[in-house]
């Protein structure tokens, strides 16, 4: 019997040595995995922010380059119509400060997009300036700017990110 009882306990030493070991191996491959998902996660970030970056230029530079030269135009016409046909002149202005609408919109989306880092410090000042531009935008509207300290951001990624939020928050 006191020999069945060693044998036992010894089988159950050697199991509970073999869990131990699994357990080791495991851990060490979950720890692998979620650095291995961390790496991919920190790609895709990455590789969105570029990807924002790049639209955001290309608004700027293409669409916004096309808004204004659209404007001029319709400033020139205004400005040929002055004097002929008033109506025309009128509706030409009209044009031309819809276009100018359009340019500014732009504006703000290709600097929204373009923004991928803030300085924590400086998300407060930002936002103010958000809120300024939206009230030229749309003076019928009443938006203020009523920030109040929080917890520390980590970095510049999420106070660009929070940004993000509340330009689409009143966007929307």
């Amino acid at each position: 019997v006191y020999l069945a009882v060693v044998w036992l306990f010894d089988a159950l030493v050697q199991f509970h040595r073999q869990l131990e070991q699994r357990v080791r191996e495991r851990t060490i491959e979950l720890e692998q995995e979620v650095r291995k998902r961390q790496a991919v996660q920190r790609e895709l970030l990455e590789l969105s922010g570029r990807e924002r970056s790049a639209m955001g230029r290309e608004l700027h530079d293409q669409l916004g380059q096309h808004l204004v030269g659209t404007a001029m135009a319709a400033q020139v016409l205004a400005e040929r119509l002055q004097g002929r046909n008033e109506n025309g002149a009128r509706e030409a202005r009209q044009i031309a400060d819809l276009v100018e609408q359009g340019i500014a919109q732009t504006r703000q989306l290709a600097q929204g997009l373009l923004l991928a880092h803030i300085e924590p410090a400086r998300l407060a000042s930002e936002l103010e300036e958000l809120c300024a531009t939206l009230r030229q935008q749309f003076p019928a509207l009443q938006i203020d700017a009523r920030i109040e300290p929080t917890t520390a951001l980590p970095d510049g990624h999420a106070a660009a990110q929070i940004y993000r939020l509340v330009q689409e928050a009143l966007r929307n």
